[in-house]
């Protein structure tokens, strides 16, 4: 599966101390980014692992769709290409959002904001019609006061 490190979950099995990175710091993730030079990568599934469980449950051909914690993976973009009207992807590493706006530009339904999951603009409130989350709720439970 992508993503997946199997081999922390032996080392844990066997008893071994397991360096676990901590998702919940934004350093990481800028970390992450800059050291993959941005390139996409989804953690779970691909876009063609749940399409079919996905598609039949958007509302109708103008939905508007947020993608929160989009990090650099190629879910929004394909979203825009089996025709979704509007597609937000959010993330809160400013950094990625900039190079992925630049990237983008040429695709005016999909959008790209920074912003916080946990904080999110009181104006989205009612706007989306679907919203994907892949793994941000792995991400905030890492958080040490959750």
């Amino acid at each position: 599966m992508a993503g997946v490190d199997s081999t922390r979950f032996a080392a844990a099995v066997a008893g071994q101390a397991v360096d676990r990175p901590n998702y919940s710091d934004p350093k990481y993730w800028l970390q992450r980014y800059l050291s993959s030079e941005y390139a996409p990568f989804d953690w779970y599934l691909k876009w063609e692992h749940m399409k079919d469980a996905v598609k039949p449950l958007m509302p109708q051909a103008d939905a508007e769709v947020l993608v929160l914690g989009c990090g650099t993976s190629t879910l929004g973009e394909q979203l825009c290409a089996e025709g979704v009207a509007s597609i937000m992807c959010a993330d809160r590493c400013e950094p990625l959002i900039d190079i992925l706006t630049e990237k983008h530009q040429d695709k005016p339904t999909l959008l790209f904001e920074a912003a916080d999951a946990e904080r999110l603009p009181k104006e989205w409130t009612g706007r989306f019609d679907m919203v994907i989350d892949k793994a941000t709720m792995d991400s905030i439970a890492c958080q040490g006061d959750r």
